[in-house]
């Protein structure tokens, strides 16, 4: 099994681009993985009052 972690520090961004993240990842992103073969999980998640932490995690089988 594999695990790639992405982080990314938008603290010093407006805080509407977690908006339009949102909608990127709903719209966009997860169409390109939803049938990849042996992906487990991917998950992305944030803190938007710090804009601290997004991250990507991907798990996939081998």
């Amino acid at each position: 099994m594999y695990a790639l972690i992405l982080n990314w520090d938008l603290s010093q961004k407006p805080k509407e681009i977690f908006q339009t993240l949102r909608e990127y990842i709903k719209n966009e992103s997860w169409k390109r993985y939803e049938n990849k073969p042996g992906l487990v999980q991917k998950t992305w998640y944030s803190n938007q009052e710090t804009g601290q932490n997004l991250r990507s995690c991907r798990l996939s089988l081998c």
